[in-house]
């Protein structure tokens, strides 16, 4: 059936656009990154310009995200939508007999204005981003103890750690406490430095009690030149850091922020993009199949008249058949009552 193959033939063509399409959005994504670095519009972090800002930046990634689709896709399902339609087009002409409606159908060609409109809609999709740029150390206690602990529950482990330790310092003999000084003198930097910055989150939460015994084991164990040194080196870090803390970081920030939260978000519309794309490659290739249609509608009409004229015909043939046997049948009765005519009357005057 000719309907049914070519429905068939649209629905592979269907299926092919979405998994390219599919295809090529995840790679946009990917690379969404560097599509975000392109926006050179002026950055500020006040409140009312930063939200000027993304919504000129939700247009941006909007309209690069369609246009790369576009030239990605479009020469190739154009090419597909070409290929198909002259298959159509070919069947049409083998179903037309009419000289006519086979020129009509070879001079029906596909439009050449149809494209697919890719709809991505950041201004929506991204409307609930929200962005931080406000400075935070890279040393702080909140990042550091993230970190090294890896989950929330490394504070309180941190905590019980030295809450034991202090109450084990002050059991301890003398004798004990100075091996335990030595042994965290001859620790590595990293284990004092872990160690430090541990004893300051004990700071931060525990009882006056705990946070003088904490102190008196970081102060004997590493000792005040250790403390100020690292002090030191802290202090520098952080002014490094504030002072590095430009607007070209904040910017710069804030469209890494924006980068992961968009990547997220589009990552959910990629099916439904597809989908929406290849329908209107199926409502194309279904409006170009009923036009050819038409022309076997046609087609099918000739024949049916063609049909009617050739049963008119018959009908006709069949009157005069009839006809004809009737008068034949006359013409055999007519003769039999000549030849009875004949034998009986001439018959008898041959006798005479």
């Amino acid at each position: 059936d000719f309907t049914q193959d070519m429905k068939d033939k649209i629905r592979d063509v269907m299926e092919d656009v979405e998994k390219n399409i599919i295809l090529i959005l995840n790679e946009e994504i990917k690379r969404i990154h560097i599509l975000i670095d392109e926006y050179e519009k002026p950055f500020h972090p006040d409140e009312e310009q930063l939200n000027w800002y993304k919504k000129e930046l939700h247009e941006f990634v909007d309209r690069k995200l369609r246009n790369k689709l576009s030239n990605r896709l479009n020469s190739a399902l154009t090419q597909t939508l070409n290929l198909t339609q002259e298959e159509i087009r070919k069947r049409v002409l083998e179903l037309v007999e009419s000289e006519q409606n086979r020129r009509q159908v070879a001079n029906m060609l596909p439009r050449e204005d149809f494209f697919i409109t890719y709809r991505i809609d950041c201004s929506n999709l991204c409307a609930d981003f929200k962005e931080d740029v406000n400075f935070h150390f890279s040393l702080g206690f909140t990042a550091l103890m993230r970190r090294f602990g890896g989950n929330g529950d490394f504070n309180h482990g941190t905590s019980h750690f030295f809450a034991d330790s202090a109450v084990n310092f002050f059991k301890k003999d003398q004798n004990s406490t100075q091996s335990n000084l030595n042994s965290f003198q001859n620790s590595n930097q990293s284990d004092n430095l872990l160690l430090l910055l541990q004893g300051f989150q004990i700071v931060a939460n525990k009882s006056n009690m705990v946070l003088l015994a904490v102190g008196g084991i970081v102060w004997r164990g590493l000792g005040w030149k250790i403390l100020a040194v690292t002090g030191g080196l802290y202090a520098i870090c952080y002014l490094y850091e504030r002072l590095m803390w430009t607007r070209k970081t904040q910017e710069r920030v804030f469209k890494k922020q924006y980068a992961d939260y968009a990547s997220s978000k589009l990552k959910m519309i990629v099916g439904l993009t597809g989908q929406n794309a290849a329908s209107q490659v199926q409502q194309e290739l279904k409006m170009y199949l009923t036009q050819m249609c038409r022309y076997i509608d046609i087609t099918k009409e000739e024949y049916f008249k063609e049909q009617k004229r050739y049963e008119s015909d018959i009908k006709i043939l069949d009157e005069v058949l009839n006809k004809s046997k009737n008068l034949k049948n006359k013409g055999r009765y007519v003769c039999s009552d000549f030849d009875k005519f004949i034998s009986e009357f001439l018959s008898l005057e041959d006798g005479k």
